[in-house]
Protein backbone atom coordinates (compact mmCIF):
# COMPACT_ATOMS: atom_id res chain seq x y z
CA UNK A 1 0.00 0.00 0.00
CA UNK A 2 1.42 3.07 -1.01
CA UNK A 3 1.08 6.15 1.49
CA UNK A 4 0.39 9.54 0.78
CA UNK A 5 2.30 13.21 1.94
CA UNK A 6 -1.09 13.71 3.32
CA UNK A 7 -1.25 10.93 5.69
CA UNK A 8 1.92 12.21 7.15
CA UNK A 9 0.56 15.30 8.60
CA UNK A 10 -0.06 13.94 12.37
CA UNK A 11 1.03 16.26 14.81
CA UNK A 12 -0.66 14.51 18.15
CA UNK A 13 -0.67 16.42 21.94
CA UNK A 14 -0.69 15.60 25.56
CA UNK A 15 -4.44 15.09 25.63
CA UNK A 16 -4.78 12.64 23.03
CA UNK A 17 -2.62 9.80 24.88
CA UNK A 18 -5.06 7.73 26.28
CA UNK A 19 -5.46 4.99 29.45
CA UNK A 20 -7.21 2.09 29.29
CA UNK A 21 -6.97 -0.95 31.98
CA UNK A 22 -5.73 -4.38 31.39
CA UNK A 23 -8.17 -5.71 29.65
CA UNK A 24 -8.17 -2.66 27.03
CA UNK A 25 -11.16 -0.59 28.16
CA UNK A 26 -10.56 2.82 27.85
CA UNK A 27 -10.61 5.09 30.81
CA UNK A 28 -9.81 8.05 30.71
CA UNK A 29 -7.18 10.91 28.87
CA UNK A 30 -3.94 10.73 30.64
CA UNK A 31 -3.15 13.38 33.25
CA UNK A 32 -1.15 16.54 32.81
CA UNK A 33 2.83 15.09 32.46
CA UNK A 34 5.89 16.99 33.05
CA UNK A 35 7.80 15.03 31.06
CA UNK A 36 7.38 12.13 28.86
CA UNK A 37 9.59 9.99 26.51
CA UNK A 38 9.39 7.62 24.08
CA UNK A 39 12.12 5.22 22.09
CA UNK A 40 11.26 3.79 19.30
CA UNK A 41 13.87 2.04 17.53
CA UNK A 42 16.44 1.53 20.16
CA UNK A 43 15.45 1.23 23.61
CA UNK A 44 11.45 0.65 22.61
CA UNK A 45 10.38 2.11 26.03
CA UNK A 46 8.76 4.84 27.33
CA UNK A 47 8.26 7.05 30.38
CA UNK A 48 7.08 10.07 31.89
CA UNK A 49 6.13 11.83 34.95
CA UNK A 50 2.84 12.65 36.64
CA UNK A 51 2.18 14.67 39.75
CA UNK A 52 1.57 12.18 42.60
CA UNK A 53 -1.69 13.39 43.26
CA UNK A 54 -3.14 12.21 40.20
CA UNK A 55 -1.77 8.85 40.34
CA UNK A 56 -4.78 6.16 40.81
CA UNK A 57 -4.02 2.64 40.79
CA UNK A 58 -7.40 1.96 39.21
CA UNK A 59 -5.99 4.57 36.17
CA UNK A 60 -2.54 4.09 36.53
CA UNK A 61 -1.91 0.77 37.98
CA UNK A 62 0.35 -2.23 36.52
CA UNK A 63 -0.55 -3.55 33.09
CA UNK A 64 -2.75 -0.83 32.53
CA UNK A 65 -2.26 0.75 29.04
CA UNK A 66 -0.89 4.23 27.56
CA UNK A 67 -1.44 5.11 24.17
CA UNK A 68 -2.48 7.50 21.49
CA UNK A 69 -5.48 5.64 18.96
CA UNK A 70 -4.07 4.57 15.93
CA UNK A 71 -0.42 5.43 16.36
CA UNK A 72 2.20 3.15 17.49
CA UNK A 73 2.89 5.42 20.61
CA UNK A 74 1.99 3.48 24.04
CA UNK A 75 3.10 0.63 25.51
CA UNK A 76 2.24 -0.91 28.69
CA UNK A 77 2.90 0.66 32.67
CA UNK A 78 5.35 -2.01 34.43
CA UNK A 79 7.17 0.05 36.31
CA UNK A 80 6.14 2.88 39.10
CA UNK A 81 8.57 5.21 40.35
CA UNK A 82 7.41 7.47 43.01
CA UNK A 83 9.67 10.53 44.46
CA UNK A 84 8.37 12.21 47.75
CA UNK A 85 11.08 14.35 47.16
CA UNK A 86 9.98 15.90 43.78
CA UNK A 87 5.92 14.91 44.78
CA UNK A 88 5.87 13.22 41.41
CA UNK A 89 5.43 9.41 40.10
CA UNK A 90 7.31 8.04 37.31
CA UNK A 91 5.84 5.33 34.95
CA UNK A 92 7.88 3.22 32.27
CA UNK A 93 7.85 0.08 29.92
CA UNK A 94 7.71 -1.31 27.06
CA UNK A 95 6.89 0.21 24.20
CA UNK A 96 4.23 -2.42 21.87
CA UNK A 97 7.49 -2.33 19.51
CA UNK A 98 9.48 -3.04 22.72
CA UNK A 99 7.08 -6.24 24.11
CA UNK A 100 7.30 -7.95 20.21
CA UNK A 101 11.77 -8.11 21.31
CA UNK A 102 10.39 -10.27 24.98
CA UNK A 103 9.37 -13.09 22.76
CA UNK A 104 11.82 -15.25 21.61
CA UNK A 105 11.46 -17.50 18.33
CA UNK A 106 12.84 -21.07 18.83
CA UNK A 107 13.19 -23.98 16.49
CA UNK A 108 11.55 -27.48 17.41
CA UNK A 109 14.11 -29.77 19.38
CA UNK A 110 14.03 -31.79 16.20
CA UNK A 111 14.54 -29.33 13.53
CA UNK A 112 16.82 -26.51 13.02
CA UNK A 113 14.81 -23.61 12.15
CA UNK A 114 11.28 -22.43 12.12
CA UNK A 115 10.25 -22.30 8.29
CA UNK A 116 7.99 -19.67 7.40
CA UNK A 117 5.12 -19.84 4.31
CA UNK A 118 2.37 -17.75 3.33
CA UNK A 119 1.30 -13.79 2.58
CA UNK A 120 3.43 -11.78 5.05
CA UNK A 121 0.40 -10.49 7.23
CA UNK A 122 -0.91 -13.76 7.75
CA UNK A 123 2.53 -15.44 8.90
CA UNK A 124 3.19 -12.32 11.42
CA UNK A 125 -0.60 -13.40 12.33
CA UNK A 126 0.53 -16.97 13.20
CA UNK A 127 4.10 -15.48 15.17
CA UNK A 128 2.19 -13.83 17.65
CA UNK A 129 -1.34 -16.05 17.98
CA UNK A 130 -1.07 -17.53 21.60
CA UNK A 131 1.89 -15.50 22.45
CA UNK A 132 0.40 -12.15 24.21
CA UNK A 133 -3.23 -13.19 25.36
CA UNK A 134 -5.08 -11.14 22.30
CA UNK A 135 -3.38 -8.18 22.83
CA UNK A 136 -1.64 -8.03 18.95
CA UNK A 137 -3.26 -8.76 15.71
CA UNK A 138 -1.98 -8.78 12.30
CA UNK A 139 -3.97 -6.69 9.62
CA UNK A 140 -5.75 -8.93 7.46
CA UNK A 141 -4.80 -6.71 4.47
CA UNK A 142 -3.04 -9.12 1.47
CA UNK A 143 0.58 -7.38 1.30
CA UNK A 144 0.85 -9.08 -2.11
CA UNK A 145 4.01 -10.39 -0.81
CA UNK A 146 4.29 -14.29 -0.05
CA UNK A 147 7.46 -16.35 1.71
CA UNK A 148 8.25 -19.93 0.63
CA UNK A 149 10.84 -21.65 3.09
CA UNK A 150 11.69 -18.25 4.61
CA UNK A 151 13.75 -20.01 7.52
CA UNK A 152 13.96 -17.89 10.83
CA UNK A 153 17.55 -17.90 12.52
CA UNK A 154 18.01 -19.76 15.35
CA UNK A 155 16.90 -18.43 18.96
CA UNK A 156 16.00 -14.67 17.86
CA UNK A 157 13.30 -12.50 19.00
CA UNK A 158 9.96 -12.45 17.73
CA UNK A 159 10.60 -8.57 16.41
CA UNK A 160 14.10 -9.56 15.09
CA UNK A 161 12.33 -12.48 13.11
CA UNK A 162 9.63 -10.44 11.70
CA UNK A 163 11.49 -7.50 10.83
CA UNK A 164 14.25 -10.09 8.98
CA UNK A 165 11.60 -11.49 6.47
CA UNK A 166 10.04 -8.10 6.20
CA UNK A 167 13.55 -6.22 5.24
CA UNK A 168 14.16 -9.34 3.16
CA UNK A 169 10.99 -8.44 1.09
CA UNK A 170 11.43 -4.21 0.84
CA UNK A 171 9.19 -3.99 3.99
CA UNK A 172 8.91 -1.94 7.06
CA UNK A 173 6.70 -2.47 10.20
CA UNK A 174 3.59 -0.55 10.50
CA UNK A 175 2.03 -0.28 14.80
CA UNK A 176 -1.22 0.76 15.58
CA UNK A 177 -3.17 0.34 18.68
CA UNK A 178 -6.57 0.33 17.19
CA UNK A 179 -9.66 1.38 19.62
CA UNK A 180 -12.66 -0.40 18.10
CA UNK A 181 -14.95 2.30 20.51
CA UNK A 182 -15.20 3.35 23.98
CA UNK A 183 -16.88 -0.08 24.96
CA UNK A 184 -15.11 -2.89 23.12
CA UNK A 185 -11.58 -3.83 24.21
CA UNK A 186 -8.53 -2.03 22.18
CA UNK A 187 -5.58 -4.37 20.45
CA UNK A 188 -2.17 -3.68 18.57
CA UNK A 189 -2.43 -4.14 15.19
CA UNK A 190 0.82 -5.10 13.07
CA UNK A 191 0.82 -4.47 9.54
CA UNK A 192 3.49 -5.01 6.25
CA UNK A 193 3.93 -1.82 4.78
CA UNK A 194 6.00 -0.95 2.16
CA UNK A 195 9.35 1.15 2.80
CA UNK A 196 8.92 4.25 1.14
CA UNK A 197 11.09 7.47 0.06
CA UNK A 198 10.30 10.92 1.19
CA UNK A 199 13.32 12.88 0.18
CA UNK A 200 11.81 14.76 -2.74
CA UNK A 201 8.71 15.07 -1.27
CA UNK A 202 10.06 16.05 2.25
CA UNK A 203 12.66 18.11 1.09
CA UNK A 204 13.96 19.46 5.12
CA UNK A 205 15.13 23.11 4.88
CA UNK A 206 15.47 25.55 7.03
CA UNK A 207 11.80 26.41 6.50
CA UNK A 208 8.76 25.65 8.43
CA UNK A 209 8.52 23.15 11.76
CA UNK A 210 11.19 21.14 10.75
CA UNK A 211 14.46 20.95 12.24
CA UNK A 212 18.04 19.28 11.40
CA UNK A 213 21.15 18.70 11.85
CA UNK A 214 24.16 17.64 9.37
CA UNK A 215 27.39 16.78 9.89
CA UNK A 216 29.47 15.59 7.28
CA UNK A 217 33.14 14.86 8.53
CA UNK A 218 35.24 13.63 6.17
CA UNK A 219 38.61 13.18 8.15
CA UNK A 220 38.33 9.57 9.13
CA UNK A 221 40.42 7.03 8.25
CA UNK A 222 40.35 4.68 4.90
CA UNK A 223 43.25 2.39 5.51
CA UNK A 224 44.03 0.26 8.63
CA UNK A 225 47.05 -1.66 9.61
CA UNK A 226 45.85 -4.67 10.82
CA UNK A 227 48.24 -6.49 13.40
CA UNK A 228 47.55 -10.12 14.63
CA UNK A 229 49.72 -12.81 16.03
CA UNK A 230 53.07 -13.83 15.66
CA UNK A 231 55.93 -11.48 16.20
CA UNK A 232 58.09 -9.71 13.73
CA UNK A 233 57.93 -10.37 9.88
CA UNK A 234 55.94 -13.29 11.26
CA UNK A 235 53.17 -11.11 12.46
CA UNK A 236 49.84 -11.63 10.77
CA UNK A 237 48.88 -8.77 8.88
CA UNK A 238 46.26 -6.94 6.89
CA UNK A 239 45.50 -3.94 5.57
CA UNK A 240 41.89 -2.55 4.72
CA UNK A 241 41.06 0.03 3.30
CA UNK A 242 37.19 1.83 3.04
CA UNK A 243 36.04 1.95 -0.92
CA UNK A 244 34.69 4.27 -2.77
CA UNK A 245 30.88 3.41 -2.00
CA UNK A 246 31.55 3.16 1.54
CA UNK A 247 32.25 -0.46 1.52
CA UNK A 248 35.43 -1.79 3.10
CA UNK A 249 38.33 -3.96 1.25
CA UNK A 250 41.31 -4.85 0.62
CA UNK A 251 42.24 -2.98 -2.62
CA UNK A 252 43.35 0.42 -2.19
CA UNK A 253 41.38 3.00 -3.30
CA UNK A 254 42.47 6.49 -1.58
CA UNK A 255 45.98 7.40 -1.70
CA UNK A 256 48.06 10.56 -1.40
CA UNK A 257 46.37 13.16 0.51
CA UNK A 258 43.54 11.77 0.37
CA UNK A 259 44.68 8.64 2.22
CA UNK A 260 44.36 8.61 5.89
CA UNK A 261 45.99 5.82 8.00
CA UNK A 262 45.79 3.90 11.51
CA UNK A 263 47.25 0.70 13.66
CA UNK A 264 45.12 -1.43 14.76
CA UNK A 265 46.46 -4.27 17.13
CA UNK A 266 44.68 -7.90 18.44
CA UNK A 267 48.44 -9.36 19.88
CA UNK A 268 45.95 -12.97 19.57
CA UNK A 269 44.13 -13.05 16.36
CA UNK A 270 44.18 -15.06 13.45
CA UNK A 271 43.79 -13.81 9.66
CA UNK A 272 39.89 -14.47 10.39
CA UNK A 273 39.50 -12.92 13.93
CA UNK A 274 42.24 -10.00 12.35
CA UNK A 275 39.52 -9.52 9.14
CA UNK A 276 36.38 -9.44 11.63
CA UNK A 277 37.73 -7.04 14.27
CA UNK A 278 39.81 -4.68 11.26
CA UNK A 279 36.62 -4.12 10.09
CA UNK A 280 34.47 -3.12 12.64
CA UNK A 281 37.69 -0.66 14.10
CA UNK A 282 37.98 0.71 10.29
CA UNK A 283 33.99 1.26 10.73
CA UNK A 284 34.23 3.32 13.71
CA UNK A 285 37.13 5.33 11.86
CA UNK A 286 35.92 5.98 9.03
CA UNK A 287 34.57 9.39 7.34
CA UNK A 288 31.16 10.16 9.25
CA UNK A 289 27.79 11.42 8.16
CA UNK A 290 25.31 12.05 10.94
CA UNK A 291 21.63 13.13 10.36
CA UNK A 292 18.91 13.78 12.87
CA UNK A 293 15.67 15.46 12.25
CA UNK A 294 12.88 17.27 14.40
CA UNK A 295 9.39 17.31 12.72
CA UNK A 296 6.16 18.82 15.10
CA UNK A 297 3.71 18.21 11.63
CA UNK A 298 4.78 14.92 9.96
CA UNK A 299 5.00 11.29 11.87
CA UNK A 300 7.31 9.17 9.26
CA UNK A 301 7.95 4.96 9.36
CA UNK A 302 10.95 3.80 10.86
CA UNK A 303 12.57 2.20 7.94
CA UNK A 304 11.69 5.01 5.61
CA UNK A 305 13.98 7.27 3.62
CA UNK A 306 14.31 11.13 4.42
CA UNK A 307 16.52 13.66 3.09
CA UNK A 308 17.84 16.92 4.32
CA UNK A 309 19.23 19.91 2.50
CA UNK A 310 21.17 23.16 4.04
CA UNK A 311 20.78 26.03 1.88
CA UNK A 312 24.01 27.51 3.18
CA UNK A 313 26.79 24.75 3.21
CA UNK A 314 24.90 22.94 0.29
CA UNK A 315 25.09 19.89 2.75
CA UNK A 316 22.75 16.81 1.22
CA UNK A 317 22.20 13.74 3.43
CA UNK A 318 19.37 11.23 2.32
CA UNK A 319 19.10 7.69 4.97
CA UNK A 320 16.40 5.09 6.12
CA UNK A 321 14.97 6.63 9.52
CA UNK A 322 16.13 3.76 12.50
CA UNK A 323 15.04 5.54 15.37
CA UNK A 324 12.43 7.93 16.55
CA UNK A 325 12.49 9.99 19.89
CA UNK A 326 8.79 10.97 21.27
CA UNK A 327 8.21 14.09 23.50
CA UNK A 328 6.27 16.46 25.07
CA UNK A 329 6.89 20.58 24.92
CA UNK A 330 4.43 22.89 25.97
CA UNK A 331 1.38 20.02 25.72
CA UNK A 332 2.86 19.10 22.17
CA UNK A 333 4.12 15.84 20.74
CA UNK A 334 7.70 16.05 19.20
CA UNK A 335 9.03 13.39 17.24
CA UNK A 336 13.03 13.47 16.71
CA UNK A 337 14.26 10.98 14.18
CA UNK A 338 17.73 9.28 14.44
CA UNK A 339 18.70 8.39 10.53
CA UNK A 340 21.43 4.94 9.25
CA UNK A 341 24.73 6.57 9.86
CA UNK A 342 27.21 3.99 8.21
CA UNK A 343 27.34 5.09 4.86
CA UNK A 344 30.85 7.54 4.11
Amino acid sequence: MVRSLDELRKPYHEDEFIMADKNGIEIDAIDPVSEMDIDIGDTNQFSFKLDIGDYTSEKYGYGNRFFIPGTEYGGLIESLEPSTADNDVTLAGYTWRGLLTQKVIAPPTDTEHVVLNGELNTVIGQLVAGKFDGLYRASGEDSGITLSGYEVPRFVTLYDAIMGFLSANGQGLEIKYIEPNNTDAGYVELRAISITDWSEELEYSRDGDINFRIKDDRSGINHLVCAGEGQNNERTRLDLYVQEDGTIGTNQYYTGLAEREAVYESNSADADELLEGGTKRLQELRNKQEFEITIEDYDVNLGDIVGGREAVTGLYVKKPIVRKIVNLENGIVKISYETKGDDQ
